[in-house]
């Protein structure tokens, strides 16, 4: 090989280096986030089965109360409900965006 092949060569292997040094600082970055991410989802995760599980108690509570007391209790368990299934699907949402922009 010639002298000048041979530098067009090095020289060429050297940028390429950088350019796979750089982009694995980029995955690395990535990485960190999607573990960031994770922990996050994992802990409303962990929320909404502590919520489900209070609701799960109260609606028990609700099964072995007299009829007044089970008058008074309905109103809150219809609206805890409701809280729960709209934290849920808020959730859910917010996993299918962030998963969208991962393809893109």
């Amino acid at each position: 090989m010639e002298n000048t092949e041979l530098k067009v060569r090095s020289e060429y292997e050297g940028k390429m280096e950088a350019k796979l040094k750089d982009l694995g600082a980029k995955i690395d970055a990535l990485m960190a986030k999607g573990e960031s991410a994770k922990d996050q989802l994992s802990v409303k995760l962990e929320e909404l089965k502590r919520k489900q599980a209070e609701l799960r108690k109260k609606l028990a509570e609700a099964k072995d109360s007299s009829k007044e007391a089970w008058n008074e209790l309905k109103p809150g368990f219809d609206k805890a409900w409701e809280d729960l299934v709209s934290a849920v699907e808020e959730l859910k949402q917010a996993s299918q965006r962030a998963a969208g922009k991962l393809h893109k």
